[in-house]
């Protein structure tokens, strides 16, 4: 299924009619008024977000029983997470009208997870431009992980031991995201931006960088005991990690791969290649929108509560043209992932 799609793919849409059905399904969107701002929302989820930050930061403060203390950190790691919502919809320009106050929230939101906001924004442009599309989509050049025989084999070394072990290692490692963002992604970032020569707008960025260093790793040390410090600086983020990977791996992962120069409209292309979860209130809450990916993708400005208006006009598209309208359960769709990953390990190994 995640195999890479070759330039001789038959679409189901030419790319002139694909840029047409989309003109037509964003006039329906824009008439309905589907994208307009959702202001009363984001202000309900934000302060029940930062209610919850602030009772688990608490009951953290006081607990002196580790078993609490893990329950309350994998809490307040949750709440945590739904801020990088929150950033991702201030990304995609969701929240408010104009750019600057999204920039604003979306800055401060990946400053409190660690993160750098211009980073992540022009990486998961990058992605949305071109998903799951060889050598266009940064999202798919997994270190350790291969959904396709091509990207699989191509591992070296360490890589090409361990990924054998890919299906069974994809749930342990996601663990690791958020230290992996925070530390590698923004030294990545700033080794980057340093090679292109200084710029003052760096100075701002390494402060902040700094401040939710001492933050996340020092302030813990200053506040509680050793032992408690090094328990909460180890819980809490393999918590966002693990929840933040497991958001958004089931949008894309182990779903059709293309060519680097497959042609396919941007209709068919975001349909095809993302996947969504099945809605229920508990999806509505923890995925924070991204249960909605094919929507979402088609409308990334879209308020995350509205993703669902859309839905319908998609269904009938996806049946006038034969596009396949993917959506899996929240637990079939781990399966999927982990099923894709052995199967292409597998594979490598018999044709060995």
């Amino acid at each position: 299924m995640a195999e890479i799609v070759q330039a001789d793919y038959q679409t189901k849409l030419s790319l002139t009619q694909g840029a047409e059905e989309y003109r037509k399904l964003r006039n329906v969107v824009t008439e309905k008024k589907i994208l307009d701002r959702a202001y009363g929302y984001y202000a309900f989820a934000g302060a029940v977000i930062l209610a919850g930050i602030l009772a688990t930061g608490y009951l953290i403060s006081i607990s002196k029983n580790y078993f609490l203390l893990a329950v309350f950190g994998l809490a307040f790691a949750f709440f945590v997470g739904q801020i990088g919502g929150f950033m991702h919809d201030a990304g995609h320009r969701a929240i408010f009208k104009t750019k600057t106050m999204n920039d604003i929230v979306g800055s401060i939101c990946a400053s409190v997870l660690f993160l750098n906001y211009r980073a992540w924004t022009t990486k998961h442009n990058f992605h949305h431009a071109h998903p799951n599309q060889e050598g266009k989509d940064p999202d798919i050049e997994l270190p350790l992980f291969a959904f396709t025989h091509k990207r699989y084999n191509s591992k070296k070394g360490i890589q090409s031991m361990v990924q054998r072990y890919q299906a069974w290692l994809h749930l342990p490692m996601s663990c690791l995201l958020a230290y992996t963002m925070q530390f590698k992604g923004n030294i990545k970032y700033f080794i980057n931006e340093f090679k292109k020569g200084f710029r003052p707008g760096l100075i701002p960025e390494i402060a902040v960088f700094l401040v939710f260093l001492f933050v996340w790793y020092v302030l813990p040390f200053l506040l509680f005991p050793a032992v408690k410090a090094i328990f909460l600086i180890i819980c809490v983020p393999v918590g966002v990690g693990f929840y933040l990977a497991n958001i958004f791996a089931p949008n894309h992962k182990g779903m059709p791969e293309l060519a680097h120069d497959a042609q396919v409209s941007f209709l068919e292309q975001q349909i095809m290649t993302s996947r969504n979860v099945r809605s229920s209130l508990a999806t509505d809450i923890i995925y924070f929108g991204l249960h909605y990916q094919i929507e979402h993708h088609l409308f990334p400005n879209c308020p995350r509560n509205k993703l669902k208006l859309i839905t319908p006009y998609i269904h009938e598209l996806c049946q006038k043209f034969g596009l396949t309208y993917t959506d899996a359960g929240v637990f079939e769709s781990v399966k999927i992932i982990l099923g894709e990953l052995n199967k292409t390990a597998k594979a490598a190994a018999n044709s060995h």
